[in-house]
């Protein structure tokens, strides 16, 4: 990984492999892992995000209700995928 800065770090994001597997075995609907994967690659280095329901709206469902999203919230976390 290399920067124009010789001085910075490039940017990562880790993601575990079992998130795939979950998925595939039906643990995770398709928008679930949508939602988990954009809330991931939006986090900090500590694992930590701040977002609001209107800016998920915005950027990757603009063709749901602001109650859909907050359902797929929940379920995420009470799939213990997300902690808030």
């Amino acid at each position: 990984m290399e920067t124009n800065d010789k001085n910075k770090i490039a940017e990562y994001v880790i993601f575990p492999k079992y998130i795939a597997s979950d998925f595939k075995s039906g643990k995770l609907t398709p928008n679930e892992w949508k939602l988990y994967a954009w809330l991931r690659l939006n986090m900090t280095p500590y694992g930590i995000t701040t977002t609001g329901v209107s800016l998920i709206q915005d950027d990757i469902f603009k063709n749901v209700s602001k109650n859909y999203i907050e359902k797929l919230l929940l379920s995420l976390r009470r799939k213990r995928y997300l902690y808030f």
